[in-house]
């Protein structure tokens, strides 16, 4: 079950740049999703209690090395706070049924570099329980070179596998590219309730991404992937 979740974050994109981009939002709001607000202090107060909680409990080193990179962010708080809300609207309105089973907010803690009792990682949760009740309940897409293009070079950014390939080199390497077409399915539906609703977005947050990740023989990587728009993919049912 641990592997099919983490297998599955196959999540969605850059969110309708064009409808966002120049929007003026209020003082202290991070973005406005119809008539859903969320504000700087949600954010940080998410943000930081992620960072505590991983603080109070301290990994052991064998030498110092070299820092890491955060695993969380601000940004990162906020993609998935509007990718949340946005996916909670396709399922409400299409009506799609619960998961059978809730993600445990344990299963992907280590991976995202958070305790599983911060706010951020249950909001991970669920987040992954949605875009599952979308893919699950949506017809599959096909990739157009393009769109599958995308989804490599995103992967590259995240050195989650070798730059240069062309795209027969890249269709051999993703195999049946199941994960890919579920990140493209997720963020046309996403791409399209974006439109639909009133979404204004803070510009120091701007682009907006939305969390990915795929499954590997090291774990699972996380990336974020620029928006896929309707034009990449083929046979697409919303």
């Amino acid at each position: 079950m641990r592997a099919r979740r983490l297998a599955s974050i196959a999540v969605v994109a850059c969110l309708g740049l064009g409808v966002l981009t120049g929007c003026q939002v209020e003082s202290g709001k991070a973005a406005i999703i119809g008539g859903t607000s969320f504000t700087d202090d949600q954010v940080t107060e998410i943000y930081e209690g992620a960072q505590q909680a991983s603080a109070a409990e301290p990994t052991p080193s064998a030498s110092p090395g070299p820092a890491a990179a955060p695993l969380v962010s601000r940004q990162k708080v906020v993609d998935l706070l509007v990718s949340l809300e946005l996916g909670r609207r396709i399922v409400e309105e299409k009506k799609f049924p619960a998961p059978e089973q809730a993600t445990n907010p344990e299963e992907i803690a280590a991976a995202l570099g958070a305790p599983p009792q911060s706010e951020y990682v249950k909001l991970w949760a669920a987040w992954l329980d949605v875009q599952n009740t979308i893919v699950e309940h949506t017809p599959r897409v096909g990739l157009t070179d393009e769109g599958i293009m995308q989804v490599y070079e995103a992967l590259v950014r995240s050195n989650a596998i070798q730059g240069g390939m062309n795209i027969t080199q890249v269709r051999e390497a993703f195999g049946a590219a199941i994960f890919a077409e579920a990140a493209t399915l997720v963020s046309t539906s996403l791409g399209a309730e974006v439109e639909k609703v009133d979404a204004e977005i803070n510009p120091k947050y701007q682009p907006l991404g939305a969390p990915l990740a795929v499954n590997t023989q090291q774990g699972p990587v996380f990336y974020s992937l620029p928006y896929v728009s309707s034009d990449m993919v083929t046979d697409v049912s919303l």
